[in-house]
């Protein structure tokens, strides 16, 4: 594996959206994204908003800084606007991959184009082996996601919710559950390097 460098890369993007590092000025879209009630349903705690635009610019490069995280603001490639994030957390030579796109976005093929290019991205400059994608099974949006990108389904299992917004612990599908309710992840891995191609 190959050291993660200390920014994001300037030309990572297809053309429609682009993997960029946070700034300030994506605050107001950032903290209603994340406030969304569809995103909290599945990212829990994952989805709380940092106390100050400076502090979340802080906190990123900070996690850039560790050469374990590689937090991104997936942007709007003609217009700069923030569509979401995507962040991969790196353990060795594999990492696990998080990622949330605003409401207004979902279904429009976003959240896949970014996970093929951050996976591209990952898998050749990085030199990563494999990059685990987890979703809960009751999130088909995701599940969706994950095999148009040319992930692989490996397993079910129950979902730990001993995890923190930093994603060092926190599933992809990180909800606590409701009384009674035992929530179950999809596994998936990266496949072979994906195509940049899009299957809408």
């Amino acid at each position: 594996m190959r050291p993660l460098p200390g920014a994001p890369p300037e030309d990572l993007g297809d053309g429609v959206v682009t993997l960029r590092l946070r700034r300030e000025s994506d605050a107001p879209q950032i903290t209603r994204g994340r406030r969304d009630q569809e995103a909290r349903r599945w990212l829990g705690d994952a989805g709380a908003v940092d106390a100050s635009p400076a502090a979340a610019v802080e906190r990123a490069r900070m996690q850039w800084s560790t050469g374990r995280s590689a937090p991104f603001v997936i942007a709007d490639a003609r217009t700069d606007e923030p569509l979401g994030q995507i962040r991969l957390m790196i353990h060795d030579d594999a990492a696990r991959l998080v990622y949330i796109v605003y409401p207004e976005i979902r279904g429009l093929g976003v959240a896949t184009r970014a996970v093929r290019l951050i996976t591209r991205w990952a898998l050749q400059e990085l030199g990563l082996r494999t990059i685990v994608l987890e979703a809960d099974v009751r999130n088909a949006a995701s599940i969706r996601v994950a095999e148009k990108a040319g992930y692989r389904r490996r397993a079910d299992r129950p979902e730990p919710h001993d995890r923190d917004r930093d994603g060092d612990r926190s599933p992809e599908a990180g909800r606590s559950p409701a009384p009674g309710d035992a929530p179950v992840v999809a596994v998936f891995e990266s496949g072979p390097e994906p195509s940049l191609e899009p299957e809408e």
